[in-house]
């Protein structure tokens, strides 16, 4: 079976747009974990 060069890359092709996409998120459930986890 042949892939045409048509179909889209792999993730693996690029794992740092991952990683500047999870920055991001990691920030946001750090700022919740201390807004909710710091008032009672």
């Amino acid at each position: 079976m042949h892939h045409p060069q048509g179909t889209p890359a792999p993730p693996l092709r690029n794992p740092q747009i991952t990683f500047d996409s999870l920055v991001p998120t990691v920030m946001t459930l750090i700022t919740f974990i201390l807004l909710f986890g710091g008032e009672p």
